[in-house]
């Protein structure tokens, strides 16, 4: 195997193939695990977002089996505090109900308590981390809040993240009505007992008017569904990369033999058998195969590694690495260059030893 040209490609192109195999397979998983699990630890078991009158709401509460109800004011790029926008700020009167229902994690988690009654105690906020990172807002920092007609100060009370909820900025209800004016509600979120029922209520309360209404469950099936139509040309990537790969060791390998098969007649001239000469075709083979599952296998690691220390802060969630998976593919890899090796062996099974020899 030193030295040759043909062995060292097949290695090469087994680590690259192997690799890429690893890489699309453990991160496409992710992705489905990651959108499957947004609302992991949140209570809610259903919302609506669409305009919602008080009535609205206190019809939603008067429903059978429903167990409680999180009416919440929705801002969309309406407010700013210091001339920063926020892309959506809520209030809401209930910030216990609204940290169960969104799986909220505070900064200061010893100070939760503390922030609840502060919170209800004045005009106070409580900003996302990343939030808190693109504005320079930190935890007892004063700020003006407006809308364009009113403006007043409110004081960050905490700090929180989330992945059940992309707000940035929560406020109280009361002051979202008086300093702001809001009267109709753009979000709702419950618990109940058959959350499904619940909702055919909710969509026929809300008949023609705009809205997006689902249980966590249908929401968990229709990300999944639209999640594996995209990765579905991803996976099926995979195949045409091992096929591709097939093809290039096969091809490495018949080149490899065309190279040997002279020193391979004469060997058979002075007593090599046909089974020695295949054992030693699979034992160059597997031990190709070997290295490059190897190499593709760390590769692919550091790789990964890398990907999510990039991508960690953001996403909130560590991947769960298998090693099931690594091994499955190295094997794989081993078993392309088995399989490629039957070409050659097959060849010099076929050889005729006097032409070959004569052969320059």
């Amino acid at each position: 195997m030193r030295d040759n040209k043909s062995i060292t490609q097949n290695i090469t192109l087994l680590f690259i193939s192997i690799s890429a195999v690893i890489a699309i397979s453990i991160v496409g998983n992710f992705v489905t695990t990651y959108i499957s699990d947004v609302f992991n630890g949140a209570e809610l078991q259903g919302f609506a977002d669409g305009q919602m009158e008080p009535d609205f709401v206190e019809r939603v509460e008067s429903m059978d089996g429903i167990k409680k109800v999180l009416p919440l004011f929705v801002y969309k790029n309406e407010v700013h505090g210091n001339d920063i926008t926020f892309s959506r700020l809520e209030a809401t009167d209930n910030l216990e109900w609204y940290s169960s229902m969104f799986a909220l994690h505070y900064t200061e988690s010893r100070m939760r308590e503390q922030v609840f009654s502060a919170f209800a105690a004045k005009r106070s906020i409580i900003l996302s981390e990343s939030c808190m990172e693109r504005t320079g807002f930190s935890v007892g920092d004063t700020f003006t809040l407006s809308n364009g007609a009113a403006a007043n100060t409110y004081v960050v009370v905490a700090g929180f993240k989330s992945r059940a909820t992309d707000v940035e900025a929560v406020i109280p209800s009361t002051y979202a009505v008086s300093d702001f004016g809001k009267t109709a509600y753009g979000f709702l979120a419950y618990t109940a007992t058959d959350p499904d029922a619940i909702m055919v209520q909710i969509r026929d309360l809300f008949g023609d008017t705009s809205n997006w209404s689902r249980t966590v469950e249908e929401f968990n099936t229709d990300a999944l569904s639209t999640v594996g139509a995209f990765l579905q040309p991803m996976h099926s990537m995979t195949y045409f990369i091992l096929l591709l790969a097939t093809v290039g060791v096969i091809n490495n390998l018949l080149i490899n033999y065309m190279y040997k098969r002279r020193a391979i007649a004469m060997y058979k001239s002075v007593g090599l058998s046909n089974r020695q000469n295949m054992r030693m075709t699979l034992i160059e083979g597997f031990s190709s195969g070997l290295i490059g599952a190897v190499i593709a296998i760390f590769v692919s690691y550091m790789e990964i590694q890398t990907i999510f220390l990039v991508a960690g802060p953001k996403i909130q969630m560590v991947p769960q690495l298998s090693i099931k998976t690594f091994l499955m593919t190295g094997v794989m890899g081993i078993l392309i260059t088995l399989l490629g090796s039957i070409v050659p062996i097959f060849k010099s099974r076929k050889m005729k030893l006097v032409e070959e020899i004569k052969f320059e």
